[in-house]
């Protein structure tokens, strides 16, 4: 219920503005004032907690993001994970799916094919900013930040390269922020090194296509031979709130008072 509330309050807030530069002639817009679109993510990471591979533990996911005219929205991440490096420990590929006009809200589980109602609308965190720069999203993401200098060109995006690292830069953060995507993150990485410079953990983001336009309907539809479930059914725990690129904290960022 929170997270519905703060979507609202922010695209109050957001209509209230003048007219964001991505909103031109002919171009697909969203209830909520942002773009349609679908954009497609891959991360990955890794950390070692111990000394040598045995003791590493790596994932690697794609994670897709489409939002519609009428407000339809998807969330899927496909997840695997491994331990001792190469040993698999863990696999889901699951979506969301929002359905204002049929106030109905769907979670699809592919790797079980099967699927179950939520019941009711639920949101994703979507919040924009209109900022040639994008300078004001970088500051919450952390209050070290500096701008790099590059503007590099991310699945045909252009976007905005931001710098943050702790003073004996053992920890350093890169986000890549796209003005014509409300500042959207379009690539991130924070890796870490411990006392003696040897590399202890990596995690990266980036986007790898992007399409500004209505979505492919297919990606809203439930495939054929899933079988529906109840909301109730004890799938794995899959934090599914926000969308991929909205990096608005990190562990650079003010304490929340």
């Amino acid at each position: 219920m929170l997270l519905r509330s703060v979507a609202i309050v922010a695209a109050i807030a957001f209509l209230g503005a003048a007219e964001p530069s991505w909103r031109t002639p002919g171009a697909c817009i969203t209830p909520s004032g942002t773009l349609c679109r679908t954009l497609v993510y891959e991360s990955s990471g890794w950390v070692n907690r111990g000394w040598g591979f045995h003791a590493v533990e790596r994932y690697r996911d794609q994670i897709t993001e489409a939002v519609r005219r009428d407000g339809a929205a998807l969330l899927r991440i496909s997840h695997r994970s491994f331990k001792f490096y190469l040993f698999p420990s863990e696999q889901y590929d699951r979506s969301r799916v929002v359905f204002p006009v049929r106030h109905q809200t769907l979670e699809i589980e592919h790797s079980l094919k099967q699927f179950r109602d939520m019941g009711g609308v639920w949101s994703f965190v979507e919040f924009w900013t209109d900022e040639p720069d994008c300078s004001k999203r970088a500051a919450s993401a952390g209050e070290t930040w500096r701008k790099t200098g590059e503007q590099p060109v991310v699945a045909g995006i252009r976007a905005v390269e931001y710098l943050y690292e702790t003073a004996d830069q053992r920890v350093v953060q890169r986000i890549a922020f796209a003005p014509s995507l409300g500042c959207t993150a379009v690539a991130f990485t924070l890796s870490e090194r411990n006392a003696s410079g040897l590399p202890v953990s990596e995690d990266t983001l980036k986007l790898v296509f992007a399409t500004l336009a209505e979505p492919d309907r297919t990606l809203f539809t439930i495939p054929a031979g899933y079988q529906e479930t109840r909301s109730e059914e004890p799938w794995p725990y899959i934090s599914m709130n926000n969308f991929p690129g909205e990096i608005t904290t990190t562990g650079f960022s003010l304490p929340e008072e």
